[in-house]
């Protein structure tokens, strides 16, 4: 299965929404850091009361808690408003762990929405996992290879969505929120910073997570949507190095491009100084990914 780096339809995607995002860090000051607009069907923030430093990151809403292994909890890394702790990987064997989300109860058949904001130690870690559920007949995975992130669902073995889009223009200097969207049968969609970086057919994806075990920050068995039986694509894929501080599930619900824009500003934008200089850069990052003529 190709996967898909539409970077001109990237470039055109963020100027087409740069001036809207440029309200939209103006409506994130009303919000400042208070819930998101929409609700997550299960929630899962390293700030809430649930995360305890060495032993469970507990769910907010319907779901299993994640088993701390190794991870350290951390606060006060992020400027971010949103974000107010984390949970630091080292990139060798550390992880959050638990059972497939199938197995939590999750509707898998049903179209979805993935948002995770992360921050990675450096962009030449290798093959690490963000996010993964499942295995590699039915599963979900969000995955990141030194630069390359990569959005994956998969069903049946056969039926394969990808979509892949290069950190490096994005740089690691705070948290990065990324999007996985899947309308199932239809299309997949990935967002990075509040902008569409591509969209690719579902077709023949009718489930999104088997009954393999899940985990954060590490692979828990064999990572969700390997492609392929044995040592498929994302076979090796393992420990990632840096902080995750949120993790959202979003049951029956297909996050448009202007929900996940606001969410970007629920969490992101910070105090009205500094708000028009965070839409001049996100405008500047659309003038630079301009497609050639």
């Amino acid at each position: 299965m190709e996967m898909q780096r539409a970077e001109g339809s990237a470039a055109r995607s963020i100027l087409r929404t740069g001036a809207a995002l440029l309200a939209i860090a103006f409506l994130g000051l009303a919000f400042g850091a208070e819930a998101l607009p929409l609700a997550p069907t299960t929630s899962w923030d390293a700030a809430s009361p649930g995360a305890s430093p060495g032993t469970t990151w507990a769910a907010q809403g319907a779901g299993a808690d994640w088993a701390v292994s190794g991870a350290t909890h951390v606060t006060g890394t992020s400027s971010l408003p949103g974000l107010g702790a984390a949970y630091a990987f080292d990139g060798a064997d550390d992880g959050l762990l638990g059972p497939s989300l199938q197995t939590q109860g999750a509707a898998t058949g049903l179209r979805t929405s993935f948002e995770i904001w992360f921050r990675p130690t450096d962009l030449s870690g290798g093959p690490q996992v963000l996010f993964e559920t499942g295995g590699w007949i039915d599963g979900l995975s969000v995955t990141l290879d030194d630069a390359s992130l990569l959005f994956r669902v998969q069903d049946d073995r056969t039926n394969v969505a990808s979509l892949g889009f290069d950190l490096g223009s994005v740089g690691i200097g705070e948290f990065i929120q990324v999007v996985g969207v899947v309308d199932l049968g239809t299309s997949a969609e990935l967002f990075v910073n509040g902008l569409s970086v591509g969209t690719t057919s579902a077709a023949g994806i009718l489930d999104w997570s088997g009954g393999g075990s899940a985990g954060v920050g590490n692979a828990n068995g064999r990572v969700g949507g390997t492609n392929g039986p044995g040592e498929g694509d994302l076979f090796g894929f393992g420990a990632f190095a840096g902080e995750i501080a949120q993790l959202h599930y979003y049951e029956d619900a297909v996050l448009s491009a202007g929900q996940v824009a606001e969410h970007y500003g629920v969490v992101a934008v910070p105090d009205p100084n500094t708000a028009l200089l965070l839409s001049s850069g996100l405008l500047g990052l659309a003038a630079r990914r301009r497609p050639a003529a």
